[in-house]
């Protein structure tokens, strides 16, 4: 393995404890002679090629003049390096080998996520604790303490946590059935145990969250990474428990199914469900920090949406000028793109997405082996999070998700070379070490 691998695989491990050491070991993997250039960038067609670097000049011409300021220059850096990084992390998850040990340090990584966040539950723990002058920080503590305490852990709030559980929820399933091994017994005991101890930690880490976005997003990569056979006994599963959830949190349940309930659904779940889903006073309660308010303002902001849009930290400007209420961002990241950058880079950057997704899919990745599957899944879920809340405002989520990005894309290039996709067979994926 070249020292270059060796790097982007340690970068995954220290990622979510230290966006600075990992983010440096990605790059060092990045800029090493065996890194960036050897990337999918040259087997990409030219037209797509082409859409990326027109996308590049839009985000950069746009920030010129743009009524956020300075900030919109600021805001690029969530998006110019790590569209760069995007095509050299392919030349690291071109084979399913790579894929693999790839998802076991992703996995890895996650330990420290758990072990503090679940510490913090128990022991009470609070932060946050840093060092470096911030450089270096974890957390510790809960932004609503009205209710029980959610996990958080390294994360600045149970959502981040919620959603770097569920980006990497997907690969933990498919490593603990067997990921690109042909033979699951290829796995020894200790190795297969600690895999699914993991998994069922990320499981239940992902509950104490609280996270509602995070948890639906859960329930619906299982059948994916599974295969749609699983359905019919998990779909039966899954409504009961949805039910659950439901019962757990209304006031007006029956009271003996009331209390069965909330002993198989987290209080950090129900509690949350019941405030903002189900108790009418939520809505007064939340004023103009509810999405709803949040999208009707940007909706506002849209009909006198310049050309190039509003700039990086637009929508926050606005919001705050209109309502005098400070919120980071609309919580919908193609909402809020529009406002930054414009219809014309916003329609390109969803295209140029659907053009990897589509192009992954073709190639026959939901035919291929279960990391695979768990691969293109993952990317999916980081999709959807972005519906709902934009995870990737967190440095740590950003690169996981181009990460993820990079994998389905890698292998859809490397199936359309080979017609012949990677398969559990192959003799050069079954030789991946544990």
């Amino acid at each position: 393995m070249h020292r270059a691998d060796q790097a982007f695989l340690l970068g995954l491990v220290l990622l979510p404890s230290s966006a600075l050491l990992g983010g440096l070991a990605l790059l060092a993997a990045l800029l090493s002679p065996n890194g960036a250039k050897a990337g999918g960038w040259r087997h990409t067609p030219k037209v797509e090629r082409a859409g990326w670097l027109v996308l590049v000049m839009l985000l950069l011409i746009g920030a010129i003049g743009a009524r956020s300021g300075q900030l919109a220059w600021v805001g690029l850096a969530n998006w110019v390096p790590f569209i760069w990084a995007f095509w050299g992390f392919q030349r690291f998850l071109n084979t399913g080998q790579q894929r693999r040990r790839a998802a076991i340090a992703i996995v890895s990584g996650t330990v420290p996520v758990l072990a503090i966040g679940l510490l913090q539950l128990l022991l009470g723990w609070r932060g946050p604790w840093q060092s470096l002058g911030g450089l270096f920080i974890w957390f510790l503590h809960d932004a609503d303490p009205t209710v029980t305490p959610r996990f958080t852990g390294i994360f600045e709030n149970p959502n981040l946590s919620g959603a770097w559980l569920v980006m990497v929820w997907p690969l933990a399933l498919a490593l603990l059935l067997g990921g690109n091994k042909p033979d699951q017994q290829a796995q020894t005991p200790a190795a297969k145990a600690i895999t699914a101890l993991l998994t069922g930690l990320i499981g239940l880490s992902l509950l104490l969250s609280g996270s509602r976005n995070a948890i639906g997003l859960a329930l619906l990569a299982v059948p994916l990474v599974l295969g749609w056979r699983c359905l019919r006994w998990y779909a039966p599963l899954a409504i009961a428990w949805l039910g659950a959830v439901w019962l757990a949190a209304s006031s007006g349940a029956p009271p003996l199914l009331h209390q069965l309930s909330r002993l198989v659904v987290p209080a950090t779940l129900w509690e949350k469900v019941a405030r903002k889903v189900l108790d009418p006073q939520a809505a007064v309660t939340l004023a103009h920090r509810s999405r709803e308010a949040l999208w009707e303002g940007a909706g506002q902001f849209l009909q006198q949406l310049p050309p190039l849009g509003y700039g990086e930290n637009g929508f926050r400007l606005l919001y705050e000028a209109k309502t005098g209420t400070y919120i980071n961002h609309s919580h919908n990241l193609p909402l809020e793109f529009v406002l930054s950058h414009g219809w014309l880079a916003a329609g390109l950057f969803l295209l140029l997405i659907a053009v990897v997704l589509a192009g992954a899919w073709r190639a026959g990745i939901a035919a291929s082996s279960g990391l695979d599957r768990a691969w293109m899944a993952a990317t999916l879920v980081t999709i959807g999070l972005h519906g709902w809340d934009i995870p990737s405002f967190d440095s740590r989520h950003n690169v996981l998700g181009w990460v993820l990005l990079a994998g389905v894309q890698a292998y859809r290039l490397t199936a359309q070379r080979d017609p012949a996709p990677p398969s559990p067979a192959r003799p050069s994926e079954s030789s991946a070490p544990g």
